[in-house]
């Protein structure tokens, strides 16, 4: 399970599944862990003052 925070603006479904493709491929490069699932969970918007 990963929790994130999103800045505002952005298209949520494209940065959690980039998100989990990119936490899978670690997983499974670097700790030769094959996973089944990867959970995001955004936790919120970050809105920023300009």
């Amino acid at each position: 399970d990963m929790y994130i925070i999103v800045s505002y603006g952005t298209k949520i479904s494209e940065i959690a599944h980039n998100v989990q493709s990119k936490v899978k491929y670690i997983l499974d490069k670097t700790v030769g862990l094959s996973t089944d699932s990867v959970n995001i969970y955004v936790q919120g918007v970050r809105v920023t003052n300009s």
